[in-house]
């Protein structure tokens, strides 16, 4: 028999503050998706190491009429394995914070203490509601099925939303309806956009 699971959030209260933190969900097939990427950035840097050993012979014994040209794309090159250090990381080690205080609601997204975040004032938030976000479609006739559905990068919009003067605000990425609900019971028990 499976017993029930106690949800993806860690819920701290802390006098009259509340913090709800969500790691990442990491599903299998984020695993083995960041580990392709890990395997390339290992290819990566190999190929750094026999392009500096070209940009180096090509100084020392050619005209050095191709060096600038190689030393571009080294450059565009290494630009190219910070960005992927970076998706890795983001993909296994983001996490979003929501404080919610007397007078504000602040959303952090990071991953390793580098990211994000906004603050919100509670009296402008209004109409805190779930977010019904649909499933991507499977299938061929989606090509990125995998993408969409396992939300590698955090892309998906989060399950809840408010409306903030002007503008909608979506947050809370990666948790199933239950504990969204759970959740929601805590956000307006404090009173924010009842």
């Amino acid at each position: 028999m499976e017993e029930p699971g106690k949800g993806r959030a860690e819920i701290i209260h802390d006098g009259m503050d509340l913090k709800v933190i969500i790691n990442v969900r990491r599903h299998p097939v984020v695993i083995l998706i960041s580990t392709f990427f890990i395997a390339w950035v290992f290819l990566w840097a190999y190929s750094l190491v026999l392009i500096a050993g070209g940009i180096t012979n090509q100084l020392r014994h050619g005209d050095g009429s191709g060096a600038g040209l190689i030393i571009i794309f080294y450059i565009i090159w290494i630009c190219a394995g910070i960005g992927m250090l970076v998706m890795i990381i983001w993909a296994l080690k983001r996490k979003e914070t929501i404080t919610v205080t007397s007078d504000n609601l602040k959303i952090e997204r990071k991953a390793l203490g580098i990211g994000w975040s906004n603050e919100y004032s509670i009296s402008y938030i209004k109409n805190l509601r779930l977010n019904r976000i649909p499933e991507p479609e499977e299938g061929l006739s989606s090509l990125f099925f995998w993408y969409r559905r396992y939300d590698i990068w955090g892309t998906r919009p989060g399950s809840f939303i408010f409306d903030y003067r002007m503008s909608t605000v979506n947050f809370v990425k990666g948790v199933d309806e239950p504990e969204a609900k759970y959740l929601l019971g805590l956000f307006h028990k404090r009173g924010i956009g009842v």
